[in-house]
């Protein structure tokens, strides 16, 4: 199993930063390597001498066995170069079709389950219904529309990021943990007027702060609540005059009344994605496909040494974060697939075991509970 324990950019950024820091600017604008080079695959194991003085040169850095940390808004995936997102799924589509294996996004039942998947194909199908449907309701393709999605890693979650960039909408992830003041302000910031939601309780506290939210029109339920509890959230609703849609009367709007997609520019925000709020109210960071499409280089470029069209995701890091999102969609661009865990991180070896993963991003607070 390969753990990502943080970022391959923030792996090579740090080990610059800290021998070459008076030398780093100079050192990111030569874009450190060129196409002739011929580089060790081992390069990210050559230490750096302690009393090196900088990299006045790309081959220097090259000799130091640094690589690019930047690239030119470009990626490039078995041969192919893209974009935008949007071009990347079909990038990582076309791979996993022409393996013959062409599973996308896999999830549990329960506890006794294995894992059930959705090819890529599938998953295409269904962003674009949910897209399509999003349109039927009331929401416009284009920059202007802004999509929230407040649920726990799913392959819902992912299905509805890639339908919002299928129509160059822009989504607006929020965590579970976040308290009342934070979504307020975040759905007020951003003009909400439809949230993908998962968990009751937070239906419940969405409706609790109607008030507060004047754009909230309607919340899509991306899971099935038990019956009771489906009959009191759509009373609140009603009251409140907000409308409640389950996620697959959606998908059946859009499959009956279909939209063409309408594609993003590499310029055009991909999402805006904000802090936790440790630190007072949350801020939102405004990420470009060509943003989103540099990172994946980077790390393309970081583990195409050891990684193959094989690979197997396992998503349970907060898919709200820039982390856990950079690397699924760099998975889904290369045609990898992504099973997503049960939501209880208490019981995540039971999901390894059923899952098998070969790629698992972690962060030491969770290999010290591990």
């Amino acid at each position: 199993t390969t753990l990502a324990v943080g970022s391959a950019v923030a792996l090579i950024a740090g080990a610059v930063i800290h021998r070459h820091k008076d030398k780093l600017s100079s050192f990111l604008a030569e874009n450190l390597v060129n196409d002739e080079m011929n580089l060790d695959i081992d390069w990210q194991k050559l230490s750096i001498p302690a009393q090196a003085q900088g990299c006045p040169e790309a081959r220097v850095a090259a000799d130091l066995g640094l690589r690019p940390l930047i690239t030119k808004g470009k990626s490039t995936i078995d041969d192919r170069v893209f974009s935008t997102f949007y071009e990347g799924f079909k990038v990582g589509r076309d791979t996993a079709n022409r393996r013959g294996d062409n599973r996308c996004l896999g999830f549990r039942v329960d506890r006794q389950s294995e894992y059930q998947w959705v090819t890529y194909n599938e998953t295409e199908r269904a962003a674009t219904e949910i897209g399509s449907g999003l349109i039927q309701v009331g929401e416009h393709h284009g920059q202007k529309t802004f999509i929230g999605i407040y649920a726990s890693n799913s392959v819902e979650w992912m299905t509805t990021a890639i339908a919002c960039h299928f129509h160059s909408m822009i989504y607006v992830p929020l965590y579970d943990t976040l308290g009342e003041a934070a979504i307020v302000h975040i759905i007020n910031q951003t003009s909400l007027k439809t949230i993908f939601v998962d968990k009751p309780e937070n239906i419940l506290n969405l409706l609790g702060l109607a008030g507060q939210v004047s754009t909230l029109k309607r919340i899509i339920l991306t899971k099935k609540l038990p019956a009771e509890k489906e009959a009191e959230v759509r009373k609140k609703a009603e009251e409140k005059g907000i409308e409640i849609m389950t996620y697959i009367q959606l998908l059946e709007i859009g499959r009956s009344e279909p939209v063409a997609h309408h594609p993003p520019k590499p310029d055009d925000i991909f999402e805006i994605c904000y802090t936790s709020g440790t630190t007072g109210l949350p801020k939102g960071a405004m990420l470009t496909h060509k943003n989103i499409v540099s990172l994946s280089q980077s790390a393309n470029e970081f583990f195409k040494p050891v990684f193959n069209e094989l690979e197997i995701l396992i998503s349970y890091l907060p898919l709200a974060h820039s982390y856990e999102q950079t690397i699924e969609l760099y998975c889904l661009c290369s045609g990898f697939k992504i099973g997503y865990f049960l939501g209880d991180v208490r019981q995540l070896s039971d999901d390894l075991a059923h899952l098998k993963p070969t790629i698992m991003p972690c962060v030491p607070r969770l290999l010290n509970r591990m």
